[in-house]
């Protein structure tokens, strides 16, 4: 049986890795202007599954982008210039796309921003010369923060292979690792462009900072983060810290 599970699970999550990309490209101009374009796509099927779902008549994809559009400016405030927001359609992915530049990057004062649950803009320290992402979990809607019900499992049958482990415990334990797998295969990839000079990457989460893995393309440098397994079990929000040379 647990093999069976294995071969469940397997499959499943070879179905759901690739339906999240969230890709963000960040490129300073020589006059001072960061130049910034952020993606989420998702797989055209799990979209056709959410329309057969409770939140069909929610307005799906065309209705986040208006709500982009007019939350965007005021998280962004007034120095984001010639700011975009559109759908992102094709045979396979739907998804939404924004883009916008930042005069003079380098010398805001980043204290009057909100912070987002995605970094659209990250804080610049020029003391340390650091460019500072803060993630943080999205907030649970309140009626999926209360407990589920418990109910006791059925006595096992005589002779079952499943005397030892209640079904519906087995159920529930492959239901989380299933959901902890696919969690950690979404990625959050980051390109800097080649005026970004990148000497390190780092997290700090907590009062703990861990080294992170820097690729280099060409004269562009990528952080590839697995963004819902960084948060943790405990969802705590976490820096990423780009260390410019």
């Amino acid at each position: 049986m647990k093999i069976l599970k294995l071969l469940a699970m397997g499959t499943l999550l070879a179905s759901l890795t690739n339906c999240f990309s969230i890709m963000h490209f960040l490129d300073l101009q020589e006059n001072g202007t960061l130049n910034v374009q952020w993606s989420f796509r998702f797989s055209k099927a799990l979209e056709d599954m959410g329309k057969k779902g409770d939140k069909a008549e929610s307005g799906g994809l065309s209705q986040e982008v208006e709500k982009g559009k007019q939350e965007l400016p005021g998280k962004l405030g007034s120095i984001a210039k010639d700011l975009k927001v559109e759908a992102l359609q094709s045979d396979y992915d739907s998804g939404i796309r924004m883009s916008f530049a930042v005069p003079q990057y380098l010398k805001l004062d980043f204290s009057k921003f909100q912070e987002a649950e995605f970094p659209y803009m990250p804080r610049y320290d020029a003391a340390k010369k650091q460019m500072i992402f803060h993630f943080t979990p999205a907030k649970k809607d309140k009626k999926e923060e209360k407990p589920a019900e418990t109910k006791m499992p059925d006595a096992p049958k005589e002779g079952s292979e499943e005397t030892s482990e209640p079904a519906t415990q087995g159920g529930d334990d492959m239901g989380k690792q299933i959901g902890k797998l696919f969690l950690s295969s979404v990625r959050y990839q980051i390109v800097l462009g080649k005026n970004l000079k990148v000497k390190s990457v780092s997290v700090s989460q907590d009062g703990v900072e861990k080294k992170l893995e820097l690729q280099t393309i060409g004269e562009q440098s990528m952080i590839d983060l697995p963004l819902f397994a960084l948060y943790g079990d405990k969802e705590l929000p976490f820096d990423l810290i780009v260390q410019l040379k």
